[in-house]
């Protein structure tokens, strides 16, 4: 058959040759009309052989490719897909292999046509769960391009817009809770990264602020390394705001300055540094406040910050002050834009109830939020396992221990997204509700086994990622531990002062603290201008970036 395609392909004229190779590189699955048709104002060199005066150019060229059975097409007109078979692909990947230059060429142009059709995130990193249709579309796209430069025996050297395309496509995923393929993403597109130092700061400071979000999610197995890309985002965004004309910065860059020190709180809340918590979130806000007053913009822009802040007043016993904050004032929920980082918000909510106490309040949200992550994210998606975890805990506290261990199990019949961290935290819990019941030799061994598989993952964990954890500081008990090597979005309910404040970035609280002193605490607004100059810092902050030993992602 390779014979055959060989034969096929020296008939095709040149554009029609470049199109079968990029169709390689792209999904077997089917590439839409839509991608390959490039409008005569696209401004991309590379993709001028694809520019047609008419329609009737383009249906010659697959016309041409049909004839030779190099691709099938399914559906019709505007619906149309192109397929070609898998071991053609890999044929011609092989081939271009072999010719020096046509592998990178080939690959830039597959890259650019990906890149028109996939939906570039929010300018300033908020959620967009109502671009997540067109993301599936064209996600398969990215994916087989990452295989086919991972596969590559001599691999393209990349472009920063790529590592934005990677970055855009694991947001997308860390979003849909699809957090293999988000992590596989991140990882190369921070790889690419890697060639850019110096250069591009905010690119690279995106890029770095998804590769944290999804490592955030995974528990104390990737703590370090969620560490390690949320202060170098600070360090990015700073180098950016230091380089430029203060009378050049934007407000999107500003927003996206507070947005980096305010994704400080979720690392900080996952290691318990509870007052750190606090100072990080009030930079954030503040900053964010003056550059949008106090308006619904605002709301939206600081409920994170607030969310987090709250929370680490709840872990230190200022229940009064936790309770203060109420999510969604102008009813956000009902904007699908927001649905579901809104949703993340009630659960955290939900989370700050059950300490101080509000069981019933508690309660009401969380079937609220377990009915709307089932239906975003199905019913064995990571976010709707903690809400069961949650609503778990939350009846052991009401003394309802048949509905605790009954969402327990339910949680553990399928743990495939699900960290190990978490899987284990509810086997422990759940052996501790069997060991309650009524004495039986079958629940009691069950109770052993579940106690012994939860032990292994714990022990490990502690021992391995733990270091940070200071000596003259004296280790949790067991209920603290398996809240700790979780992160904090997945709710915990043991939370007490663990870690005192500065215990592990000391240096950059500082430089929050600096910045805080210079802007007041007045909310009053500031053109981005003067914001800027308020912010700049007399030099970088790539020191203060954790080193990571023996760390490739």
């Amino acid at each position: 058959m390779e014979v055959v395609h060989d034969i096929a392909l020296q008939e095709l004229d040149a554009p029609s040759l470049m199109l079968a190779q990029i169709l390689s590189m792209l999904s077997s699955e089917g590439v839409p009309r839509e991608m390959l048709l490039v409008d005569a104002d696209h401004g991309d060199r590379l993709l001028g052989f694809l520019e047609f005066d008419d329609e009737a150019s383009f249906h010659e060229m697959i016309r041409q490719l049909r004839a030779r059975h190099l691709i099938d097409c399914q559906g019709l007109d505007r619906d149309q897909l192109y397929l070609m078979h898998r071991s053609l692909q890999l044929s011609l990947l092989r081939k271009m292999d072999e010719e020096e230059g046509k592998i990178a060429s080939i690959f830039n142009m597959a890259v650019s046509l990906t890149r028109r059709m996939f939906p570039r995130q929010s300018p300033v990193q908020f959620p967009q769960n109502d671009i997540w249709e067109k993301c599936e579309k064209y996600s398969p796209h990215v994916m087989s391009i990452m295989s086919t430069h991972a596969a590559s025996p001599a691999p393209p050297e990349c472009s920063i817009d790529y590592a934005l395309l990677l970055s855009d496509v694991s947001n997308y995923f860390y979003e849909r809770n699809i957090f293999g393929d988000a992590l596989d993403t991140s990882n190369a597109s921070v790889k690419v990264c890697e060639r850019f130092a110096g250069r591009h700061e905010s690119v690279r400071a995106d890029i770095h602020t998804i590769a944290a979000a999804v490592r955030d999610t995974c528990g104390i197995s990737e703590r370090l390394r969620t560490l390690h890309h949320y202060v170098m985002t600070v360090a990015l965004r700073q180098e950016h705001l230091n380089k430029s004309n203060p009378i050049d910065v934007s407000s999107n860059d500003l927003w996206n300055y507070a947005n980096a020190w305010g994704n400080m709180t979720p690392i900080l809340l996952d290691y318990e540094c509870y007052e750190d918590v606090i100072i990080y979130s009030d930079l954030a806000i503040t900053i964010k406040k003056k550059l949008l007053g106090s308006g619904p913009d605002s709301a939206i822009a600081c409920y994170e910050p607030h969310r987090n802040k709250h929370i680490a007043l709840a872990a230190l016993g200022r229940f009064d002050e936790a309770q203060k904050w109420e999510p969604d004032p102008d009813n956000f929920m009902a904007d699908p834009t927001y649905k579901v980082i809104m949703i993340r918000y009630y659960f955290f909510h939900a989370n700050i109830a059950i300490l101080c106490g509000n069981l019933d309040s508690a309660y009401t949200t969380l079937q609220m939020v377990l009915s709307m992550r089932t239906d975003t994210f199905g019913p064995t998606g990571r976010s709707t396992l903690d809400t069961y975890y949650l609503l778990a805990m939350l009846e052991s506290k009401r003394h309802n221990n048949e509905a605790a261990e009954a969402y327990l199990r339910k949680a553990l019949e399928r743990t495939d997204q699900w960290t190990d961290e978490a899987g284990a935290r509810a086997k422990y819990q759940l052996a501790r509700l069997l060991l309650r019941k009524k004495k039986d030799e079958k629940t009691d061994e069950e109770a052993r086994n579940l106690l012994k598989e939860a032990t292994q993952v714990r022990v490990a964990r502690w021992e391995k990622y733990a270091g940070y954890w200071p000596f003259d500081v004296p280790l949790p008990d067991e209920d603290a531990i398996y809240d700790h090597i979780v992160p904090a979005e997945a709710g915990r309910l043991v939370m007490t002062k663990s870690l005192p404040a500065n215990t592990l970035t000391r240096r950059l609280n500082d430089v929050c603290r600096h910045l805080q002193s210079r802007l007041g605490s007045k909310d009053d607004l500031l053109p981005p201008k003067d914001l800027a100059e308020l912010l700049k810092t007399s030099g970088s902050l790539f020191h203060l970036v954790p080193h990571i030993q023996a760390y490739a992602v």
